[in-house]
């Protein structure tokens, strides 16, 4: 079955559980009081909204806008495949 729509059929609960146990961690920042995590899964990004004083997730969204992204590229440190270039 196809990543993507098994991900859209679940609730975001589901869909949290499905991102921590099979996605690949990017980067997270705080916007507005909130706690948001990048995610990859398969060829899709997925950003993950959580609230810190709720202690849940409010929501989450499939990243298509490329522009989103690169608010969180100055915040991944890359330092390491420098050293693995050499």
């Amino acid at each position: 079955m196809d990543i993507l729509k098994e991900f859209n059929r679940a609730n975001k609960y589901e869909q949290g559980n499905i991102l921590f146990a099979n996605g690949e961690f990017i980067s997270s920042k705080t916007y507005q009081g909130f706690k948001l995590n990048l995610f990859r899964l398969d060829h899709y990004v997925f950003e993950v909204w959580y609230s810190p004083e709720q202690k849940s997730i409010e929501k989450i969204v499939r990243i298509t806008d490329y522009d989103l992204l690169y608010t969180y590229f100055e915040r991944i440190d890359i330092s390491q495949l420098y050293g693995a270039a050499s």
